[in-house]
């Protein structure tokens, strides 16, 4: 869990609000009521648009200028949710039926195109604002992460395809790369560092960071998808059925024994063989048996590690501040026993003037 609900409260409000009114209520009203479902179904992290404005606000920025290219980001990311859920053969997302479980594979892709569609009109009337050389940069972005986001689903899906799981850690890093870090870390902080700095900022140097963070963000969710229960919104150890590439199916790929890995590779992916929970299950308690979850987990932290390095060398005297704040927790939160280590380091100097962070 993310510790960091409570910081960027009013901004947070705010994107909600502009999320809200950037889907039209006009003709065909059935339609539109389809494309608010997924935005409308939360998402308690908006992590993708709130680091889109904490970033503009660290660079000089108000959250109001972001604000069109934060509503963009999660439009997009709406979109890609209800298209990777017909990929994947999802029937559960964020607690309720998929899209396409609802309403069908024809409709729920139009309603993924829709989405797609309002964020370029979000990031059109942004344009308006931020005026030429700033709107053609953040143009520029959005085009790189949508194209790096399908490649790195498309190499996803081919795998799968291929059967193949002659694959390690770093390929699994350089899948998540492309399918998750950009569009989800790198890129929303990338466009609010131009927006808030008006394109002053050399926005390469936030890509380690964004990277780290991505990674750690999709080895959590991987992992949660592995121990979820009842409450889980997604299809509980989905990942095994659809034979997702994650750290913890690979590690054990590698450890196991001769038996158990055929064992689990009988199991795997959609070609596997048997009731799917069941399946599931005896992939799960294999994980088990190597310690493939451990080995995701300490991989996270060694990631999340790294971005906490990058975040001390990003922001170097910058004085204490929310957004600052909001990336920190964001951060330390996610390693393994955050609390612990959020305290230690506040205790050490690293977080001071009332609990804001300063690097």
């Amino acid at each position: 869990m993310i510790a960091t609900s409570g910081l960027l409260a009013e901004d947070r409000s705010s994107f909600e609000t502009a999320l809200a009114d950037a889907i039209p209520r006009t003709e065909p009203v059935e339609h539109y009521r389809r494309v608010a479902d997924y935005p409308g179904r939360g998402g308690a992290k908006r992590i993708r648009p709130m680091l889109c404005i904490a970033a503009c606000r660290i660079y000089g920025g108000h959250p109001a200028d972001a604000m069109p290219a934060a509503v963009a980001l999660e439009l997009l990311h709406s979109g890609f949710l209800v298209h990777d859920d017909i990929e994947d053969g999802s029937t559960r997302r964020r607690g309720f039926p998929t899209m396409h479980e609802s309403l069908g594979a024809a409709r729920a892709i139009n309603v993924g195109d829709s989405l797609s569609a309002l964020a370029l009109v979000s990031l059109a009337k942004g344009g308006r604002r931020w005026g030429g050389e700033v709107a053609a940069a953040v143009t520029t972005e959005f085009a790189h992460l949508l194209q790096r986001t399908t490649e790195g689903q498309a190499r996803e899906l081919d795998w799968i395809a291929a059967d193949r799981f002659d694959l390690t850690d770093a390929d699994y890093l350089a899948l998540v790369r492309d399918k998750t870090c950009w569009y989800s870390t790198s890129q929303p902080l990338r466009i609010g560092g131009i927006i808030g700095s008006q394109g002053r900022l050399d926005v390469d140097r936030l890509n380690d960071f964004g990277l780290y963070l991505g990674a750690v963000f999709q080895i959590h969710d991987d992992i949660e998808n592995l121990e979820s229960g009842a409450s889980y919104g997604k299809d509980a150890l989905g990942d095994v059925i659809e034979g997702k590439r994650t750290i913890p199916l690979l590690h054990l790929l590698r450890t196991a024994g001769p038996a158990d890995r055929a064992r689990a590779l009988h199991m795997v992916g959609p070609r596997g063989v048997g009731i799917p929970e069941e399946r599931a299950a005896t992939v799960r308690r294999l994980m088990d048996k190597y310690g493939s979850i451990d080995h995701a987990r300490r991989f996270a932290d060694a990631l999340a590690g790294l971005a906490l390095v990058e975040f001390r060398m990003l922001f170097p005297g910058l004085p204490a501040s929310e957004p600052l704040e909001f990336l920190f927790d964001l951060v330390n939160d996610l390693q393994r026993g955050s609390q612990q280590g959020s305290t230690d380091q506040r205790k050490n100097g690293t977080m001071v003037q009332g609990g804001r962070a300063s690097a």
